[in-house]
């Protein structure tokens, strides 16, 4: 294994278990809202907002660990009773639409981030945030995404997509 490839194998790794802990941060935001209101009689009233973005944020970076990973839902019945030289084709296709997709997700993005920052909006609710942080995750996702359709168009992959 390429010192790339350790790297960016330990990198889907962090993105998998950042995504885990953030799951587990909301569990225990939730939960101890649940007993403050219960038994004291207040709750704090930005609990629901960083839940929504924490979840946001969760799925976004988890997104590239589960392609990684080929943890995803697969619709392959085409590629099972299809010959080999078939099935590399099909993957192929799969792979490359992958790619065009994710790159046009990331372009998107980047662009509507880029604006949220130039434009500085705000994102107003219990808290006030700068619009532009909430949308870094699926910048950083979709660029990710790209990268490991790019590498099982060019690397064998670890389990085909």
């Amino acid at each position: 294994m390429t010192k790339f490839a350790k790297t960016y194998d330990l990198l889907m790794k962090i993105l998998g278990v950042t995504s885990g802990v953030i799951i587990f941060f909301i569990s225990i935001l939730i939960f101890t809202n649940v007993i403050l209101r219960n038994t004291g009689g207040f709750s704090w009233s930005w609990v629901t907002e960083i839940c929504e973005y924490g979840l946001s944020f969760s799925a976004f970076l988890a997104a590239p660990w589960v392609l990684y990973e080929s943890a995803h839902i697969k619709v392959d019945f085409l590629l099972h009773g299809s010959p080999e030289h078939i099935r590399k084709k099909i993957e192929v296709s799969i792979n490359l639409i992958g790619l065009i997709i994710g790159a046009i997700l990331f372009y998107l993005m980047l662009r509507v981030t880029f604006e949220a920052f130039m434009n500085e909006t705000l994102k107003i609710k219990s808290l006030v945030v700068p619009e532009w942080w909430l949308l870094t995750a699926p910048v950083v996702c979709f660029l990710l995404i790209c990268i490991e359709f790019f590498r099982r168009l060019t690397i064998p992959a670890r389990g085909s997509s």
